[in-house]
């Protein structure tokens, strides 16, 4: 799974973020998680694009003459009327459910805020790096400042599918810093993509 967007702490660079990125995927049958976030101030690219398209068509729907007045009506409309794009209405029951996936204290992502890109290749563990990098994808390689973190609250028997990655040897790169030494994950046998 490839992630770009922008990089808010309050929504995205932040550690329960990083947590959650280290495990939900792997119960959906995501093998690889990568999270690029771009500069401060320059968007997220494709998304901000579709995310105008969206506002605009409803800005003109309430132009001519017609109402939105919830959310409801909102997703309704869009729903209805955006032949080329999935729009999804979430419960406050499933932002819930998430937010109950977090134990109680998330171990610090010491230095997110200045990096680029942030890789999980198996529950419990990131990888996380100044620049985005995908020179030996889908290997991790160790360039721009790679740093590694493992959350002790994930492990791979608890999670489907995580017997199944492929990260074994060539995501514990030498060159990678340790930002907190914690006891390994269960180690995973090895598989291809």
């Amino acid at each position: 799974m490839h992630v770009l967007s922008d990089g808010p702490a309050t929504q995205y660079r932040n550690r329960a973020n990083c947590f959650l990125m280290s495990s939900i995927p792997y119960t959906w049958g995501f093998k690889r998680v990568t999270w690029n976030f771009s500069e401060r101030s320059h968007g997220k690219g494709a998304p901000d694009g579709v995310g105008g398209v969206l506002k605009h068509k409803a800005d003109m729907h309430v132009l001519g003459g017609s109402d939105l007045k919830t959310p409801m009506d909102l997703y309704n409309y869009l729903q209805k009327s955006s032949e080329n794009v999935t729009v999804k209405w979430i419960e406050e029951e499933d932002i819930s459910a998430m937010d109950e996936m977090l134990p109680p204290s998330v171990r610090p992502v010491t230095g997110i805020s200045n990096r680029h890109q942030v890789l999980s290749f198996f529950p419990g563990k990131i990888f996380y790096r100044a620049l985005s990098c995908f020179c030996k994808y889908p290997e991790i390689c160790p360039c721009h400042k790679l740093s590694k973190l493992e959350f002790d609250h994930v492990s791979a028997a608890e999670v489907p599918y995580a017997q199944s990655s492929d990260c074994g040897s060539s995501a514990e790169m030498p060159n990678a810093q340790s930002s907190h030494p914690v006891p390994l994950v269960s180690p995973m046998p090895s598989q291809k993509n």
